[in-house]
């Protein structure tokens, strides 16, 4: 077995586990004007509407003090096929899960995205967006 094989098998097991139903969304970089009311937007693009999931990674909880009360700020990763191509500012939205239906609807902004040679999925560090 060539080491194609094995990161193959690796992306179908990866992709098993990813009981959610996400979609990915990019914001354009063009403008767009309402000629009547003089609105500024900007168009989004689906660019990946399936399989996912949002981990919590505990290890990297962080205290913080805000107005003198004690806050802790979780870190989140998102896991997506390695095929869906991830960038910073992209919104990644739960609208489905299989395990926890309190997860439906939670929007998180892509932060970063480490690349690896050999992945099995993409990850993405993500906040929870508001």
């Amino acid at each position: 077995m060539d080491i194609q094989d094995v990161v193959e098998e690796g992306r179908v097991a990866a992709e098993e586990i990813m009981t959610d139903t996400v979609v990915v969304t990019r914001r354009s970089d063009v403008p767009v004007t309402d000629p009547e009311t003089s609105q500024v937007t900007y168009p989004t693009v689906t660019i990946h509407d399936g399989p996912g999931r949002v981990q919590s990674r505990d290890i990297e909880g962080q205290d913080f003090t805000d107005a003198g009360a004690p806050v802790m700020v979780m870190a989140f990763q998102a896991q997506v096929p390695v095929r869906v191509p991830l960038q910073k500012d992209d919104l990644i939205e739960v609208v489905a899960s299989e395990s926890d239906p309190l997860m439906v609807g939670r929007k998180f902004r892509v932060d970063s995205v480490p690349r690896k040679t050999h992945a099995t999925k993409t990850v993405a560090n993500v906040e929870e967006a508001t």
